[in-house]
């Protein structure tokens, strides 16, 4: 199952499409590498290709349907019982990595990734657990390699495809992005999950339209019960300036993780492209819509005091500085070098040169773990 007691919520019936994208959700949510996604079917007794090409699609390990489905599912709980007890080495490094992790050991963590290159066999697991490792140690480009060897591993992998995706927007390649995660999918119109990832990869490249549409589909098949899709349809009306409309669709004031995290990657965008009116607009919605998260918060004002270095307008970027510290407390810090260094080019009554402001923001990998949160 996924790890948890209730295997009920994995029993699917594909007549009912509300509830096939409720488990494709759930199973897209699992982000570990050993976990066993397994499927029921209540009905069809007898499954078209159709279905287990979507069930594959999903990573489904196993479907059990048909009149021996209760019986196949028992052989292969055994079996798994089995294999585990005799190949529990993956499972073992992955605890390893998500303690090293919480410790921020980073060291340790290294070592955790040279143990998973030395096991002997390479598995669609440990490449996954490899591509989970740097994206954790922010190291994007080695991500990206392992990424695509999954792809050639499983190239029905839906995580990896969206992962990569999401890579290749962030690094600015956002037709590539669109591309991979269209190719990727047979079903856009069985799985809710892949038009709501689709629609956010059109509204990063500016597709406002497209994205709307995707959004539109997507809600529709989830028969109104996904209230992300209200989430991304906000998205597209604040890129188009009209926020008004935005605030019908969200639930409550407080944004979504989703919704926040999309408004400061488009405001990174827009400043890194010299267009800081949107910059300044995408993050005053974002502060307006956080809260009481103050460590949020202070990261939002971190990144806008950022924005304001790259305009020069250095008393602004001070005072957002001062506030990100003071909101982020000993959780959040990252202020303290660059408000040292503004706030003595304001003192000294001295210019922004190419070199402080270098200095400000950072090398190109620290600004990206400094700013996608």
């Amino acid at each position: 199952g996924d790890g948890k007691k209730d295997l009920g919520k994995n029993i699917v019936d594909f007549t009912n499409m509300t509830k096939v994208q409720k488990i494709a959700r759930k199973f897209s949510e699992m982000n570990s590498p050993v976990v066993h996604k397994l499927l029921y079917t209540a009905a069809p007794n007898e499954l078209s290709q159709e279905h287990l090409l979507f069930a594959r699609e999903i990573g489904s390990r196993f479907v059990f349907s048909g009149a021996t489905k209760n019986d196949d599912f028992k052989e292969y709980l055994k079996r798994i019982c089995l294999e585990s007890g005799q190949n529990g080495s993956l499972a073992e490094l992955e605890e390893e990595w998500v303690r090293a992790k919480a410790a921020g050991n980073k060291t340790l963590m290294l070592k955790v990734i040279e143990k998973i290159k030395s096991l002997p066999r390479e598995s669609e697991e440990s490449t996954r657990l490899l591509a989970i490792a740097h994206i954790d140690l922010h190291d994007f480009k080695k991500a990206e390699v392992f990424l695509r060897k999954l792809l050639k591993i499983n190239p029905q992998n839906l995580w990896a495809a969206n992962t990569l995706g999401k890579q290749y927007l962030r690094s600015g390649r956002a037709a590539l992005g669109i591309e991979i995660m269209q190719k990727m999918s047979q079903f856009h119109d069985m799985n809710s999950d892949r038009q709501l990832t689709l629609g956010r990869a059109l509204l990063i490249a500016g597709d406002e339209r497209g994205a709307q549409a995707q959004f539109e589909k997507g809600a529709a098949i989830a028969g109104g019960q996904d209230a992300r899709f209200g989430d991304g349809m906000a998205m597209v009306k604040v890129v188009q300036g009209d926020v008004k409309t935005a605030n019908t669709f969200l639930d409550s004031k407080n944004l979504s993780n989703e919704v926040m995290s999309f408004l400061n990657l488009k405001a990174i965008m827009a400043s890194k492209q010299n267009n800081f009116a949107d910059s300044i607009r995408f993050y005053e919605f974002a502060l307006a819509g956080s809260g009481t998260n103050t460590e949020l918060q202070s990261k939002l004002k971190f990144n806008l005091a950022l924005s304001y270095v790259r305009m020069n307008e250095l008393i602004k970027a001070q005072n957002c500085f001062q506030e990100s510290l003071k909101l982020g407390g000993k959780k959040f810090q990252r202020a303290k070098g660059p408000l040292d260094i503004v706030s003595n080019i304001i003192i000294k009554k001295s210019t922004l040169t190419d070199t402080s402001r270098r200095e400000i923001l950072g090398t190109e990998e620290e600004e990206e773990w400094e700013t996608v949160f």
